[in-house]
C-alpha cells in the first residue's frame, strides 16, 4: 500500500511516500508560494514512477501553523482523494509529535512555536491507539509552560520536543520528520480498516499583548 504524507503547517513543506511500511521518499521544500505544491507533487510522483492513481490514502498534519500553508495544503489533498478516491487522515501536530515518539515509552511535551511568543504544546503519550494527555493541549508562554511543568510533575520533567531551538536552560529534542510520521499513521488506521473523520484546518490565533507569564486558550 503507497501512502502520501504531507505537512505544510511551515514554510518548509514536508511530504513522503510511505510502500508497505517502508519509505519510499522523504524530502522538504521551501515553498515561497503553496500554489507550487502540486508541481512539486508532480515531479516526485515522475521522479518515482508513482501514478497518483496508485495510492492507497493520504495523511495531513491539519495544524496548527501557517494559515496560507495548511487552508492551500489541505486542498491539495482534498482534491487528491476526491479525483481518485482515497481515504484521508487528518491530525494535529501534537498528535503527530506524540505517535512518531511513542517508542520513548513515556509522556513528552512537544511544543509549537505560534508566534507573538506564544507555544501551543501538551504533556502527553500516544497509547492505545491515540493521543492522552496529562496536561490537555493549551496556548502558552514558554516560561509559564515550564513554570507549569515543573509544578504538575513529580520528578524529571518530560521530554521538551521542538522543532526549533528554545531558549530555554533545560535539554530538548528535535522532532522528526512529521509527513513521514503522518503517513505512517494514516497507514496504520487505513490497514485497521478505520473510519476516518472528515479532515477540518486546525488553526490556532495567538492572543495579542497577553501579560508576562500569562497563558491563553486556543479559539472554541
Amino acid at each position: 500500500m503507497l501512502i502520501l504524507g504531507i505537512d505544510t503547517t511551515q514554510s518548509n513543506a514536508q511530504i513522503a511516500l510511505l510502500q508497505n511500511k517502508q519509505k519510499l521518499a522523504v524530502c522538504e521544500f521551501f515553498l515561497e508560494r503553496m500554489e507550487s505544491l502540486p508541481a512539486l507533487l508532480h515531479d516526485l510522483f515522475q521522479e518515482r514512477g508513482i501514478l497518483p492513481a496508485e495510492l492507497g490514502g493520504i495523511g495531513f498534519v491539519k495544524g496548527p501553523g501557517n494559515y496560507t500553508g495548511i487552508r492551500a495544503g489541505l486542498m491539495v489533498v482534498k482534491t487528491l482523494t476526491s479525483l481518485y478516491n482515497l481515504p484521508l487522515w487528518g491530525f494535529t501536530r501534537l498528535e503527530t509529535a506524540l505517535y512518531s515518539l511513542r517508542h520513548l515509552n513515556t509522556a513528552i511535551s512537544p511544543v509549537f512555536n505560534v508566534r507573538q511568543g506564544q507555544f501551543y504544546t501538551a504533556w502527553g503519550q500516544w497509547q492505545k491507539d491515540q493521543a492522552q494527555y496529562l496536561l490537555e493541549p493549551d496556548t502558552w508562554a514558554l516560561e509559564a509552560w515550564i513554570s507549569k511543568l515543573e509544578q504538575s510533575v513529580e520528578g524529571s520533567l518530560p521530554f521538551i520536543i521542538s522543532n526549533e531551538p528554545l531558549d530555554i536552560n533545560l535539554p530538548w529534542l528535535p522532532l522528526g520528520n512529521m509527513a513521514l510520521a503522518v503517513a505512517e499513521l494514516s497507514a496504520e488506521k487505513i490497514a485497521a480498516q478505520q473510519t476516518a473523520p472528515e479532515v477540518l484546518p486546525f488553526y490556532i490565533r495567538p492572543a495579542v499583548q497577553i501579560p508576562q507569564g500569562k497563558k491563553t486558550s486556543p479559539p472554541p
